[in-house]
């Protein structure tokens, strides 16, 4: 035990390891190129539950993520507000195609992160 305590340099205030926005990113274009529409809240439920807890994006990591995707036109969005739900364009789903190895790899970052 370190002269801090226990929890002294191991996630202290009990979260876990953070991803880059990148990953967020990454994660998000995979999920959505497996078909449907996603909403914010279950796209972060979703990567909890994928990685086992391990990762647990912050609603202020993935809702620019969001909005960056739009912005690109990779993703289009279809309701208002919380209910607004999300999907790949054309160009997203192509953009997918192109990068599946690199849109996977952001499952293994995030569960072999460490801080």
């Amino acid at each position: 035990m370190g002269p801090m305590g226990p929890m002294f340099g191991r996630h202290p205030f009990g979260r876990g390891p953070r991803a880059r926005r990148g990953d967020v990113r990454a994660a998000i274009l995979d999920l959505l190129a497996e078909g449907g529409s996603w909403n914010g809240y279950q796209i972060i439920q979703e990567i909890a539950g994928r990685t086992d807890g391990v990762w647990r994006p912050s609603a202020g990591s993935v809702y620019p993520a969001l909005q960056q995707l739009e912005d690109e036109g990779l993703i289009s969005p279809e309701g208002e507000g919380r209910r607004r739900m999300y999907s790949l364009t054309d160009e997203g789903r192509a953009y997918a195609e192109e990068h599946a190895d690199e849109l996977r790899a952001s499952w293994d970052s995030a569960t072999g992160m460490t801080d």
